[in-house]
């Protein structure tokens, strides 16, 4: 078996084992108090290969194999017939997850890969086995076993990575909690902006009039719940809607993490209230508290804002514009969320 043939099977065992680590770890997150922005996550992905070093030594230290490297039958021994011990195996997998690290940078790629291919001619081996006297058992299998393993790695990858990478690599327009505090409206924009306070004091927000109060029930899929939404809207000029609302959420919601929750809303909210498309979204830090800022369109209309989550509370503000007001939304836009102050947990409804 030729060079490519067996680095492609070893990528692909490896991908496998970085995908299970990847979705145990994922569900843990998903199960935590804690907030993790797309940042953290991100960071959490590319550091992959290392968190999965020791875990990997552990399995060859005791099984010789993992779960990739099972499925592609694959087996590593030390030369002399043993086990690798956990000191062995962790060399060899750190080794090699420094190698596929190298294989990220552009140019110096070239440099290491065909080191490797020299290497593996004179040696019949990859570098990493022989840091450590390790002798790989690579048993011949079918080609259904690899479209399986190929299948199995893209079903559970695949998803979670497109929706990642639009969200966490993609910047699209300007973030709308960068530099908040910084930005100003433009000369001739300016607004008088009326401070409200909601009816029971637990939040204050600028308005340039006065809102109008109105209320709807979201019905909470799988369950007989719904949730109180209270919201409160004007639309004094320039074809611009501001609003805010929020609701009080249930604990059958609040169990999962703050990322989850704020995605979750916000496709509860576009599907029962806007009735709009969501056409991106972010997870950010909103003055200290988990947020996710997002875009919907809604017709001609566009709808942009934030979800922020203080404790139980769940706030939404946002403004609705044509696309003859898009400039001046833009501009609005970061003075109308940095109004917005909660003082603690909202009581679903109002006085």
């Amino acid at each position: 078996m030729g060079f490519v043939k067996k680095f492609f099977k070893r990528i692909l065992a490896r991908s496998i084992d970085y995908t299970a680590l990847g979705l145990v770890t994922l569900l843990i997150v998903a199960l935590s108090p804690w907030f993790f922005s797309d940042y953290t996550l991100f960071l959490f992905l590319f550091s992959l290969p290392l968190l999965n070093a020791p875990v990997e030594a552990f399995l060859i230290s005791r099984t010789g194999t993992t779960l990739g490297k099972s499925m592609l039958g694959l087996r590593i021994f030390h030369e002399q017939g043993r086990n690798l011990t956990y000191k062995e195996s962790l060399i060899r997998s750190l080794s090699c997850a420094l190698f596929l690290y190298t294989l990220c940078m552009p140019i110096v790629q070239f440099y290491f890969m065909h080191k490797e291919i020299t290497y593996y001619k004179q040696h019949k081996s990859f570098s990493w086995n022989q840091t450590v006297q390790a002798y790989p058992k690579d048993k011949h299998i079918g080609v259904i076993p690899v479209l399986l393993s190929l299948l199995s790695l893209s079903g559970l990858v695949l998803p979670y990575s497109f929706s990642q990478l639009e969200e966490s690599i993609i910047e699209k327009h300007t973030p709308m909690f960068q530099n908040l505090e910084n930005q100003t409206l433009p000369s001739g924009a300016q607004i008088s902006w009326k401070n409200f306070h909601s009816p029971r004091k637990d939040f204050t927000i600028n308005f340039p009039a006065k809102p109008q109060h109105n209320s709807k029930d979201i019905p909470i899929p799988n369950s007989e719940e719904a949730l109180d939404y209270q919201e409160f809207k004007c639309s004094p000029e320039e074809n611009i809607t501001f609003s805010i609302s929020y609701t009080t959420l249930p604990s059958s919601i609040l169990k999962w993490s703050p990322s989850l929750v704020l995605k979750g809303a916000l496709k509860l909210i576009s599907k029962h209230l806007t009735k709009g498309a969501i056409a991106d979204k972010s997870l950010k830090k909103f003055k200290n508290l988990p947020a996710l800022d997002f875009t919907m369109k809604k017709g001609n209309n566009e709808l942009r804002g934030a979800l922020i989550l203080l404790d139980t509370t769940l706030y939404k503000i946002e403004i609705e514009f044509p696309p003859e007001s898009k400039e001046a939304a833009e501009n609005i836009l970061p003075e109308f969320l940095n109004s917005f102050e909660a003082k603690g947990p909202v009581q679903s409804g109002s006085e």
